[in-house]
């Protein structure tokens, strides 16, 4: 969990595929079967900047009928093939062998999986197309990036918060980007059911599964994390940010509970944050461990470790902070019995942020690339 300013954040970016031109009113072609209508390997046409995926399967099913139908799509093995004309560009997906059976409902996420591994540009219009607001600007807005694990449902209590933030109107202009990699996760009705009435802060769902999108953002790393899942996200997440050009950039687990003042808190941190000269706020986890402290610890030098504050310390009670201080100081044999005594005093009646005025080196590396003089702000809110 992070809010960060994005601004603050330097990446070298360049275009991800070879098909850079491919990357507007792509049409996908990919092949299709069904019994009852005697169906074998008939083409199915998604025309990108025409029509949402939902269309194309609500008009499919409708025809075909039943719960599921064969699809034959399997990247390990498929032939991927691309062509251009003034018609517009083209890419077709298939598969040799029988296919693979697809419900419905995980239709269309897997028709925006296949884009996505195959045009990324282009499956970047389709899933932003369907949420974008006419005249939108993202100049001052946050964006909130939320990380969803197959099947996890904790995602449900989450949105609870966000919508009484948006409507007690104590969130700053945001939009929500859901980063999945879970077919059955791919459902923006549940997003809208559970959204209610903050329904326009949803910027879309965005598929991360599979093969990376945008390997050439870290060449190196994806020799070995090609198909990471995480990375994939935090690849996809670096991508929204410079195309919307979010100022702020909130990062969530979707199992992450807070109550809407501290959920706001955070979101709003960002101007605060600004005019301290902060690049980087991390609240403390819930149950007690110090982690923003354990980062210190381990990434900071000693000149930058001294120059630490936590924001909200001194209004901590005197036993949390000894039990803080006693852990900062403890030998790597008495680390544990330290831990033990932090958690033994679980005073969570702030909401902490780490502060670091300037930012140290990893030992025997270079210093950090991304964030650079970030602060010591006070405590946001409070914990209820």
């Amino acid at each position: 969990m992070v809010m960060l300013c994005a601004r603050r954040t330097r990446y070298a970016l360049c275009a991800g595929w070879v098909l850079a031109l491919m990357t507007r009113g792509v049409t996908l072609e990919l092949f299709v079967s069904a019994t009852s209508l005697g169906w074998s390997r008939k083409a199915v046409r998604w025309d990108t900047s025409a029509e949402s995926a939902d269309v194309i399967v609500r008009r499919l099913e409708e025809l075909v009928g039943g719960r599921w139908i064969s699809v034959h799509l399997d990247f390990t093995d498929a032939v991927v093939e691309w062509s251009a004309d003034k018609e517009g560009s083209w890419v077709t997906i298939d598969s040799p062998g029988q296919g693979k059976v697809v419900r419905w409902s995980d239709l269309p996420g897997t028709l925006h999986a296949a884009l996505s591994n195959t045009v990324a540009e282009a499956a970047l219009d389709a899933e932003l197309a369907p949420y974008s607001l006419p005249g939108e600007s993202f100049d001052e807005a946050v964006g909130i990036f939320i990380l969803q694990s197959p099947g996890h449902r904790m995602w449900q209590v989450q949105t609870l918060s966000i919508r009484s933030a948006w409507e007690m109107a104590s969130l700053p202009p945001s939009r929500i980007h859901v980063l999945v990699h879970g077919l059955q996760d791919w459902r923006p009705h549940e997003w809208r059911k559970a959204l209610g009435g903050a329904w326009d802060l949803f910027g879309g769902l965005h598929w991360c599964g599979g093969y990376n999108r945008y390997p050439v953002l870290n060449p190196r790393l994806m020799k070995h994390r090609m198909t990471d899942n995480y990375w994939n996200k935090v690849f996809v997440m670096v991508k929204l940010l410079t195309v919307r050009r979010y100022k702020y950039v909130v990062s969530l687990d979707d199992d992450v509970m807070l109550q809407p003042s501290t959920l706001a808190a955070l979101v709003s941190s960002g101007p605060r944050a600004d005019s301290v000269g902060c690049g980087v706020v991390v609240p403390l986890t819930q149950n007690g461990i110090p982690s923003a402290e354990l980062w210190a610890e381990a990434w900071l030098d000693a000149s930058a470790k001294q120059r630490c504050e936590l924001a909200g310390y001194g209004g901590c009670s005197l036993a949390f902070r000894a039990a803080l201080e006693a852990f900062a100081t403890t030998s790597a044999a008495g680390r544990a019995p330290a831990r033990r005594r932090v958690l033994q005093q679980r005073d969570l009646s702030k909401f902490l942020l780490l502060g670091i005025r300037t930012l140290g080196t990893r030992r025997s590396a270079k210093p950090w690339p991304s964030v650079s003089n970030t602060c010591t702000l006070s405590a946001a809110t409070k914990l209820a």
